[in-house]
C-alpha cells in the first residue's frame, strides 16, 4: 500500500531539521522562531515586487540581506540559498533574473509555513535535551571565549558564524532568544549588549578560573 504520512515532517527540502534542532535545542523554541519570522515576512512579496518597479536596489538588497541571515539562523537552507541569489541580482541590478524569483519566494515561504503547521510537537523529532544546570568550567570558558569573538565582529558589523555556532551548542536555547533576535534583524547593537550580558553572568561563574575575564570590554 501507499506509505502513509511519516511520524515526523523530517522535509529536508524546506528545512534541515538536524541543524535547526541543534541551533534552536528542541522542536518548541524552533517552531516559535519560524512563527515568528513568517509573521516579519508577512506582504513581503508584494514589497519586493514594488520595490523592483521602482528600481530601488538598495532597498532590494537590504531587505532579502536581512532575509537571508534569518533564514540561515533558522536551518531554511533551501530559502536561503533562494534569498543569496536574489541578493546577488539585487547587487547586480539584474530586474530580469529578479523577478521570476518573486513567486519562487511566495512559494518557499509558503513551504515553511506549511511545515510549521504539520509539524505538531507530538509529531517531530527531539533533540537531546540541554542541561539545566551550571556548565562545567572548561565549558563555561568556551563560551566565553567564543562570546569573546563574537563580540568583537559585531563590533565591526559582521557576524562571526564560528564562534555564533559554538555559543549555541555551550549555552541552553532559551538564554539566547534576546541575542538571536537581534541577529535576525541585524541590530548588531542590542546584539553586542545582549553577549556582554550573557558574558558577565559566565563570568561570575567562573571568576575563580584563570583566563576567566574573556568577555568584550566596554
Amino acid at each position: 500500500p501507499a506509505a502513509a504520512t511519516a511520524p515526523h515532517p523530517r522535509d529536508d527540502s524546506v528545512a534541515d531539521w538536524d541543524e535547526g534542532l541543534a541551533l534552536w535545542g528542541g522542536v518548541e523554541p524552533l517552531r516559535a522562531a519560524w512563527a515568528r519570522f513568517l509573521g516579519e515576512q508577512q506582504g513581503r512579496t508584494q514589497e519586493l515586487r514594488q520595490l523592483v518597479q521602482q528600481g530601488d536596489w538598495e532597498a532590494i538588497r537590504s531587505t532579502v540581506h536581512r532575509m537571508r541571515g534569518a533564514a540561515g539562523n533558522l536551518a531554511l537552507q533551501p530559502l536561503q540559498a533562494l534569498l543569496a541569489q536574489m541578493e546577488h541580482d539585487a547587487l547586480h541590478q539584474d530586474r530580469a533574473a529578479l523577478e521570476p524569483l518573486l513567486p519562487e519566494l511566495a512559494t518557499a515561504l509558503a513551504q515553511v509555513e506549511a511545515l510549521l503547521r504539520t509539524s505538531a510537537p507530538s509529531a517531530t523529532p527531539t533533540a537531546a535535551p540541554r542541561p539545566a544546570t551550571t556548565l562545567p568550567p572548561a565549558q563555561q570558558l568556551q563560551a566565553l571565549t567564543a562570546l569573546h569573538t563574537l563580540g568583537k565582529a559585531l563590533q565591526q558589523g559582521e557576524i562571526a558564524s564560528p564562534a555564533l555556532q559554538a555559543v549555541q551548542q555551550l549555552l541552553p536555547a532559551p538564554e539566547l532568544v534576546a541575542l538571536l533576535e537581534a541577529l535576525d534583524l541585524f541590530e548588531f547593537e542590542r546584539a553586542l549588549e545582549c553577549v556582554r550580558t550573557l558574558s558577565t553572568r559566565l563570568e561570575t561563574c567562573v571568576d575563580d578560573e584563570p583566563h576567566a575575564h574573556l568577555a568584550p570590554q566596554p
